[in-house]
């Protein structure tokens, strides 16, 4: 494919990568982070690939030369629990992403992880430590019975386990449970967890009811353990679109709530770096809050100290995208960023990514139907800035689609991937919209 232009810019391709999704620049290692040997000396682009089972992590530099496995998820794990978005955090030392590799060993259907840019030192950051952390600590006894409509192979786990417990399950009956789990600390509550493909009910599911403060040495019994549609039962949740705060204590995500309700909202939540045992943050902004709140799908937290505390985060309505800036301490009161009017008759945002000195942002957005005398229908990528309010065009890309994107350290190149059409409309109901891969990674100056 050869590259194109347009009186604005140049888009330079990078790499075709059948299928690559995901992508975040980092700035050069500073501090101790990295022996010398695995500093990076300049600007790498991470991205996931295939984006056709986001089975794996790689980096590559903007001239498309270096591309290098950086970590991949087991090989058994279906595409729908692979690798979603990512984000370096401001010193280059780890690469955050959330992955649903795990979920089988998790409370949540996916989490929130973090690697050192060497591929090492994986962690949980949602909900920590996480079952390769287990082993520090002393382990106790929970014993409890299921009470549930669960039929077929049906599988239980609680948190502090080293594993989940499959079982086969017929209707009406219950099963007890003897675990040997960590001690997490006096007083922090481990859940349990029921999943069952076939059930009337959520395939995974929890009670608010249903959990322990686990004794080391001792065995805690919890009784009867009852899981019931629309009463006690919670839907497990998942956390998606992880954004590092500017120095890198703590992060803002989408938490898709756990509910009785069949719609569940996504919220944004924030989480310290390190956080205390079994801790999934605390909420920022609730949608509940809202008469007809649609559904949030992406945000990310201001680049510098003095926007430290500033937010973007894009939210799909019934007919219409929306753009909003907000502060992690009074979120409630967002703002919302006029775009002006769609050039077409429907525009999407699939991305928005700040300025690295926080003046502004960029965004992707998809124009698309038919409006005498608009631009031609595709993807557009379209810079902002808060000073005068203006909107600028940088790349039109005709009858294709601009996804995701991220800006150099420096600001002086954006890269995005690049497909042919978006992904369909009930993936896009809940996710947001997004590009269908496979898809390529390009670079516009």
């Amino acid at each position: 494919m050869s590259s194109r232009s347009t009186p604005r810019a140049a888009a330079v391709r990078l790499l075709f990568l059948c299928a690559s999704l995901f992508l975040l620049c980092v700035p050069p290692l500073l501090g101790s982070a990295a022996s010398t040997t695995d500093r990076i000396d300049d600007s790498v682009v991470a991205y996931v690939s295939s984006s056709t089972d986001n089975q794996a992590i790689r980096t590559i530099t903007p001239d498309g030369s270096g591309d290098r496995l950086l970590w991949r998820i087991p090989n058994s794990s279906n595409p729908l629990d692979g690798i979603g978005s990512l984000s370096w955090r401001p010193d280059g030392a780890e690469l955050l992403f959330d992955s649903g590799h795990d979920w089988q060993r998790s409370m949540a259907i996916s989490d929130l992880f973090a690697i050192a840019p060497d591929g090492s030192a994986l962690r949980r950051v949602s909900s920590p430590p996480g079952p390769t952390g287990y082993g520090a600590y002393p382990t106790g006894t929970v014993t409890f019975v299921v009470d549930a409509l669960e039929q077929g192979d049906a599988q239980v786990y609680m948190q502090g386990a080293a594993a989940a417990v499959n079982y086969v399950a017929r209707s009406a009956e219950s099963y007890r449970f003897t675990l040997s789990v960590a001690d997490l600390g006096a007083g922090v509550r481990q859940y349990i967890r029921v999943w069952d493909p076939d059930a009337l009910d959520y395939p995974c599911l929890y009670s608010e009811d249903a959990w322990a403060d686990v004794v080391a040495g001792q065995t805690v019994d919890l009784g009867v353990l009852y899981f019931a549609p629309a009463t006690s039962d919670q839907a497990c949740w998942h956390m998606f679109s992880p954004s590092w705060s500017h120095d890198g204590s703590r992060l803002l995500y989408l938490f898709r709530e756990p509910t009785p309700f069949a719609l569940p909202n996504n919220n944004i939540w924030q989480i310290a770096a390190r956080a205390p045992n079994n801790l999934i943050g605390e909420r920022v902004l609730d949608l509940g809050e809202f008469v007809n709140p649609g559904r949030l799908y992406r945000v990310v937290f201001a680049p510098t100290a003095a926007r430290g505390d500033e937010m973007l985060f894009l939210q799909n309505e019934a007919l219409i995208d929306l753009l909003w800036h907000a502060t992690t301490a009074n979120a409630a009161g967002r703002r919302q960023i006029d775009l002006g009017a769609c050039p077409r008759l429907s525009c999407e945002l699939l991305d928005v990514a700040w300025l690295p000195d926080g003046s502004g942002f960029i965004i992707a957005r998809y124009e698309t139907r038919y409006k005498s005398g608009g631009p031609p229908a595709g993807g557009v990528l379209y810079r902002y800035r808060f000073a005068d309010e203006a909107l600028t065009e940088i790349l039109r890309l005709p009858n294709e689609i601009i996804g995701k994107l991220a800006l150099a350290p420096d600001g002086s190149s954006i890269v995005f991937e690049r497909g042919e059409r978006l992904v369909d409309a009930v993936t896009a109901s809940t996710w947001g919209p997004a590009v269908q891969c496979p898809c390529a990674l390009w670079q516009v100056r």
